[in-house]
């Protein structure tokens, strides 16, 4: 049983029997009441937290001198984390979301999309939904 089946079980168990269990429960929680239940709500937490999508928001920064001098052609720098070179990513400026390709040429950060990066963000694209077994 992996942790998500492992959270909703006890969940779904503490739901239908909200009795104090002191961990005699089946929920795989068998711990000492209430430390069963802080775990239970610890995972549950964790688990809610690496599905929620993380927007990140693209940020420039002035060129130091020393690389004005190095890279004269430039006029910002990316100041933020970039997805890699091709990579498939969700975009948004705040008002509506899109998929794009993030492209880096070694010279300039740009979206396939020719929009503009300023004002928007992104994000890795969700993991593919897959079919259950018993479906």
């Amino acid at each position: 049983m992996n942790k998500r089946e492992k959270v909703l079980k006890g969940l779904e168990i503490c739901k239908e029997d909200s009795k104090l269990c002191f961990g005699e429960s089946e929920c795989g929680y068998q711990s000492v009441f209430p430390r069963c239940w802080i775990t239970l709500a610890a995972d549950a937490l964790e688990l809610m937290k690496e599905r929620e999508p993380q927007w990140t928001p693209i940020t420039f920064r002035p060129l130091t001198e020393e690389e004005k001098a190095e890279h004269p052609e430039w006029c910002y720098i990316i100041d933020s984390p970039t997805p890699d070179d091709g990579e498939d990513i969700l975009v948004s400026n705040g008002r509506a979301v899109w998929a794009d390709v993030w492209g880096n040429n070694g010279v300039e950060c740009y979206l396939e999309s020719d929009h503009e990066l300023e004002g928007v963000a992104w994000m890795k694209m969700p993991t593919p939904w897959k079919k259950e077994a018993n479906a």
